[in-house]
């Protein structure tokens, strides 16, 4: 199985994005906060399929080459740990979006 990744768009109806496998490297995704600062989120299916786990760089930085994204950290905290049909949603806003998105996390 994996995790499952889905913004909400227009109409409020739930847009798959993508999915991270348990062997797959894991994927990130940047919020600019409010107040200027920036967060980097980690997420990740553990190679059992046991668990995804979500973090929040507390020091680090994130940039897009083409399709590729490099990510730099130096330490994370775990904001939410996924089991099996567990979700987890929070709001973003990317580079890319003037607006704050909701994103949805489910283990499947």
């Amino acid at each position: 199985m994996a995790l499952n990744l889905e913004i909400c768009g227009p109409n409020n109806k739930w847009i798959k994005i993508g999915n991270i496998n348990p062997k797959d490297q894991p994927g990130s995704v940047s919020n600019n906060k409010i107040d200027g600062s920036r967060e980097i989120y980690i997420f990740e299916c553990s190679p059992d399929n046991s668990k995804s786990t979500i973090y929040r760089s507390i020091t680090g930085l994130d940039t897009e080459i083409g399709k590729d994204r490099l990510v730099t950290t130096v330490s994370a905290e775990v904001v939410k740990e996924l089991r099996k049909g567990d979700i987890y949603e929070m709001k973003i806003k990317t580079d890319k979006n003037r607006e704050s998105r909701l994103i949805r996390f489910t283990h499947l």
